[in-house]
């Protein structure tokens, strides 16, 4: 099965796709892939934080 969508913005759309409780693949656009790499470092800044 294939999701197409637009956003104007990665950032919320890669939040969105973290918050979905199945695995999923990014086929395009890398950005996509950079913002989740983004946001997957920032929650595990917060996990890890005292």
């Amino acid at each position: 099965m294939a999701l197409h969508t637009r956003t104007d913005s990665l950032a919320w759309f890669a939040r969105q796709l973290a918050r979905l409780p199945f695995d999923f693949e990014v086929i395009q656009p890398a950005a996509l892939r950079d913002e989740l790499r983004r946001q997957a470092a920032r929650l595990q800044r917060l996990a890890e934080a005292e």
